[in-house]
């Protein structure tokens, strides 16, 4: 999912499915970076059908929570309502995790390689990037042009280092 406003936690995440009854084995914040003000996350649920039902509950929605800094009950401050001047976008759930998506998740991406980097990588390997989300644990979910472009990501890319060269 994308559009979460940047103060939104993983607890916050969690307890907005599960007040409607979905349960959510995992929830993974990947937060703005590059200061546009909203984050993703990838959440996990325990089937596919919590997974559209979450979807279509969710999606398109506009989700606004309070800066819960130095409060203690992350729920109630979520309640309170969005922070003064922030900025609002919709919700957009999809899979991440169907073995023929178009979607890759990364992990190890060295601190040194900002999004360009990663695109031009791909390109230069006659890959198609619609879309990167980097987190600051070094590790980032791409969108390639089509499942046949993820696999072949994958095949390419798995198991090799990135060198500054």
């Amino acid at each position: 999912m994308t559009g979460l406003p940047s103060t939104m936690d993983e607890a916050l995440v969690r307890s907005m499915f599960t007040d409607v009854g979905l349960t959510v084995n995992s929830v993974r914040i990947m937060y703005d970076t590059w200061g546009v003000g909203f984050s993703a996350a990838t959440v996990a649920f325990v089937s596919q059908d919590e997974a559209e039902q979450a979807m279509c509950l969710f999606n398109g929605q506009v989700v606004e929570f309070a800066d819960t800094a130095g409060k203690e009950d992350g729920a109630d401050a979520a309640a309170e309502g969005a922070a003064e001047g922030a900025e609002e976008a919709p919700l957009i759930l999809k899979y991440a995790g169907p073995k023929q998506s178009e979607m890759v998740a990364i992990s190890n991406v060295p601190a040194f390689m900002d999004e360009n980097m990663l695109r031009d990588m791909f390109k230069d390997a006659g890959l198609t990037v619609k879309k990167i989300t980097l987190d600051k644990a070094g590790g980032c979910i791409i969108q390639f042009g089509s499942a046949l472009e993820a696999a072949a990501a994958i095949e390419g890319f798995s198991g090799k280092f990135v060198s500054t060269e």
